[in-house]
């Protein structure tokens, strides 16, 4: 998965945008999205790691699986832990 967030704080133009790809580095699935209401450029990166897991988890995609393997390896283990934390 990668992810990105943008931020503008002249104009509060914020969005996010997310590919998933397989193992190969063929694409999966992508999506972009405005986020409005983000108060700084660090927010709107947090926001996009959220929306990345969120993402991949409703396409159900094997890259939400390597993801969820990293994080429980912190000792989280559900996706709600994740997306709180987040």
């Amino acid at each position: 998965m990668n992810i990105d967030g943008a931020w503008n704080p002249k104009n509060r133009n914020e969005g996010i945008g997310i590919v998933v790809r397989d193992v190969k580095g063929a694409f999966l699935a992508g999506m972009a999205k405005r986020w409005p209401n983000m108060t700084s450029a660090q927010i709107v990166e947090v926001a996009a790691v959220r929306g990345g897991i969120q993402f991949c988890s409703d396409i159900g995609s094997e890259g939400f699986k390597e993801v969820q393997e990293l994080f429980s390896d912190a000792g989280y283990t559900r996706t709600g832990e994740l997306c709180q934390i987040l």
